[in-house]
């Protein structure tokens, strides 16, 4: 029987991200040998878009006016531009899904069930995960190398009480969604049960199936 894999890794910096956008969009890599650009025209974009920095600054806008309106009242020796301030932090400034399974599960299917699938699996993002399409910077099904597999880059902003500010600010924190490996475990058995609800037949990801499927080369 095949299996439900699904897992998730952070996105450091706005470099890291823009790279991420070459691959994923573009097409463009350095190490993936998989990649088959006459087959790319087959992949599938559940949300598309045409910049991953641009559509990460329209996310983050309201963020951003938040970071420049404190930096009013910061000492000029301690301001930071708002690329400087996520750049430096701990926090991821977004994280990319991956969901996939093996050869045999897409073996058969039409282009049409394996976006059908993909759509499942990204609701899935925003149903359970609480992830809202606007936060969603791209979706989509890479049908150009060995294994389809559906990516999902999305930035998880959300509202949270800073106790030193004594106020609600908002932040980038994937934390907030997915606060420990059990939760992500909890996660991906629901990943499974949701799947075979919708009419697929699998098996849950054992951490080494998992880990055998890359999120990106």
């Amino acid at each position: 029987m095949s299996y439900s894999i699904f897992r998730v890794q952070g996105i450091k910096t706005t470099s890291d991200l823009r790279g991420i956008g070459k691959h994923n969009a573009d097409r463009i890599s350095d190490t993936n040998l998989d990649i088959d650009k006459e087959k790319s025209s087959e992949n599938i974009e559940l949300v598309k878009c045409d910049s991953y920095l641009k559509r990460f600054s329209e996310i983050t806008l309201d963020m951003r006016r938040e970071h420049e309106e404190r930096m009013k009242t910061t000492r000029s020796d301690r301001r930071k531009s708002f690329e400087q301030a996520i750049n430096g932090a701990k926090n991821d400034v977004a994280c990319e899904f991956l969901f996939t399974s093996d050869e045999e599960f897409f073996k058969g299917k039409s282009k049409a069930e394996i976006q059908s699938w993909a759509q499942d699996s990204l609701e899935f993002v925003t149903d359970e995960i609480g992830l809202s399409h606007d936060r969603i910077i791209h979706a989509s099904v890479h049908m150009d190398e060995k294994t389809p597999h559906l990516h999902i880059v999305a930035v998880p902003l959300t509202e949270i009480y800073d106790g030193r500010r004594k106020e609600n600010v908002l932040t980038i924190s994937r934390h907030q969604f997915i606060k420990t490996k059990d939760d992500l475990s909890s996660l991906q058995d629901k990943y499974n049960e949701r799947m075979n609800e919708r009419g697929y037949v699998l098996e849950r990801g054992t951490p080494k199936e998992v880990r055998h499927q890359k999120v990106h080369a």
